[in-house]
């Protein structure tokens, strides 16, 4: 399982990650599968206490495409700070970490927006 930093993002703001899964270069079909994204202060914290979890908003099953987004009112409530995040795979009765790692929320300049 790879580890990897994601690149910033703005409090308040939509934000979406795109995972493709392959395997020999061919896509793995993804139907019946289940995603989330975590976002933890403390990896060590329990689940109820993660800032934020998302489910899989969108897939591309055939192709091995999943999109995970956190809508602008998930990220809102966000305090600025580095965060843990992973992104996990159910596929029957299996649980994979697909990539985990560390990304940055920035504090937003605008606060209303009508």
């Amino acid at each position: 399982m790879p580890e990897q930093d994601l690149n910033d993002f703005v409090r308040g703001d939509t934000w979406s990650q795109k995972v493709t899964l392959r395997q020999d270069n061919t896509p793995i079909d993804l139907n019946g599968d289940s995603f989330w994204l975590t976002l933890k202060l403390n990896p060590e914290s329990e689940d109820p206490d993660a800032q934020t979890k998302v489910v899989a908003s969108g897939t591309d099953a055939t192709n091995g495409i999943v999109y995970l987004t956190l809508e602008a009112v998930d990220t809102d409530g966000l305090t600025p700070s580095r965060y843990y995040y992973d992104i996990q795979r159910k596929a029957g009765n299996k649980i994979q970490t697909l990539v985990y790692g560390k990304v940055r929320v920035v504090r937003d300049i605008t606060r209303t927006v009508t």
